[in-house]
């Protein structure tokens, strides 16, 4: 049998794209999904990662977040930007973070089975609308970052 040959994308935002892109992601009114963007984008981590981010693997004084089980399976560490650590210190004075709920570890607390909020397939897709941009997925956030 042979394997089925993928063709590896090469998208990331263009320049053009960028002013709509972020007034896109502005007027997006889940809290949890501009945020969710702005730290994938941010970051360059994987979308698993960012939505299952726990606020222990954090330690905003040094900007650093230590993503402990990801995909390949060995720990490593990320350098936050200070809009990465903005986003996150937001994220921590919110009145809605209930510090006697067990979903309170995550970063994007959910009453789902995980604990965290499902991936924003729906939202991500209206965001594009919003912004004129097709063909990009979450996961070109990452490549957007390395590009830029």
């Amino acid at each position: 049998m042979k394997k089925f040959r993928e063709v590896k994308r090469d998208r990331f935002i263009q320049a053009d794209e960028l002013p709509r892109f972020f007034e896109a992601v502005r007027e997006e009114p889940s809290k949890d999904v501009r945020d969710f963007v702005l730290l994938s984008l941010l970051t360059g981590a994987r979308k698993a990662d960012v939505i299952s981010m726990r606020w222990e693997s954090l330690s905003l004084e040094r900007g650093e977040w230590r993503i402990p089980d990801p995909k390949n399976s060995v720990p490593y560490t990320v350098l936050l930007t200070p809009e990465a650590v903005a986003v996150l210190r937001s994220r921590l004075l919110d009145d809605d973070v209930d510090s006697d709920d067990d979903s309170a570890d995550f970063v994007f607390p959910s009453d789902s089975k995980t604990g965290f909020i499902d991936k924003p397939k729906k939202d991500w897709a209206h965001i594009l609308e919003r912004a004129g941009i097709s063909d990009l997925r979450i996961h070109d956030l990452r490549r957007s970052l390395g590009s830029w």
